[in-house]
């Protein structure tokens, strides 16, 4: 109402010109949403999980677990957003090798990707 001024507004003109609003607000709405960017994922592919058990003193059964732990003696265990492991055909959780490591940016998962 302010765009139009006071005096200038009259009760006809003010629904037509809060649907314009609305439109205008959903159309910016909807072309966000159809512009797909060109980023790159955040995640990082880990394979040899059984490996980097193996340099732990005192290794956890569950993959997360151990990734979080080389993550944290590495200095990146605060970046990352999940971890995803790979299941092998059977199913069972801790015989993992395989697993993403999602992080906050593509920037934090530099750092990780060369360390490891």
């Amino acid at each position: 109402m302010e765009e139009m001024g006071r005096d200038f507004v009259k009760k006809a003109d003010l629904p037509n010109y809060l649907d314009d609003q609305i439109k205008t607000a959903v159309e910016k709405i909807v072309k966000k949403v159809e512009v797909e960017e060109d980023w790159p994922e955040p995640g990082l592919y880990l394979t040899s999980v059984g490996r980097l058990r193996e340099s732990l003193f005192s290794p956890p059964e569950d993959p997360c677990d151990v990734i979080h732990m080389i993550l944290h003696r590495i200095g990146s265990a605060a970046y990352y957003t999940k971890i995803v492991p790979i299941l092998p055909p059977s199913k069972i959780r801790k015989d993992t090798d395989q697993a993403i490591v999602y992080f906050s940016s593509c920037y934090h998962r530099k750092y990780p990707a060369a360390e490891l």
